[in-house]
């Protein structure tokens, strides 16, 4: 797997606050080594998709001895296309997704094109959210799983 600066998301399961870190080289899979984790703490791991959608998503990790076996998915592919006002760039618009009800810090985020079409790579399965928002006043939200043909569609109009 490609090895890149990537973002990882570590809690403690039942913490407050999740801790993220950018780390250069990362591996999607393979052995990594993490120091100061507590023996008697269970930990949530978040490694969001590479280009190619994969990720790493691990729950329950033990912290003795500091180090994990990384082990990437393959997630879906979420396409759609977003429309905006006429006066308006809608590549500016910000789309993600983040997983509906308990999240320890996972998104997935992708881009939009000048022809409003969007593909967010790397999704996991599950009940997801997926949201397109205008960071100039109004956004959008659609809260109900990806549906089987993992298309979502979104206006976005000036409240």
């Amino acid at each position: 797997a490609k090895s890149a600066t990537r973002s990882v998301t570590l809690v403690e399961e039942g913490g407050n606050f999740p801790s993220e870190m950018q780390v250069p080289g990362l591996p999607t899979s393979g052995t990594v080594r993490f120091k100061g984790l507590r023996s008697d703490a269970t930990y949530s791991l978040w490694i969001p998709p590479d280009d190619e959608g994969n990720y790493v998503e691990e729950r329950g990790l033990r912290g003795s001895g500091g180090e994990l076996t990384l082990t990437s998915k393959r997630g879906r592919t979420v396409t759609g296309t977003v429309a905006v006002p006429s006066d308006l760039d809608v590549s500016q618009v910000d789309i993600q997704a983040y997983p509906s009800g308990s999240s320890f810090g996972q998104v997935v985020r992708g881009k939009v094109g000048k022809d409003g079409r969007y593909e967010l790579r790397g999704v996991p399965e599950g009940e997801w959210t997926i949201q397109a928002s205008w960071s100039y006043g109004f956004s959008m939200v659609q809260t109900a799983g990806i549906p089987a043909d993992g298309r979502v569609d979104f206006t976005l109009e000036r409240t």
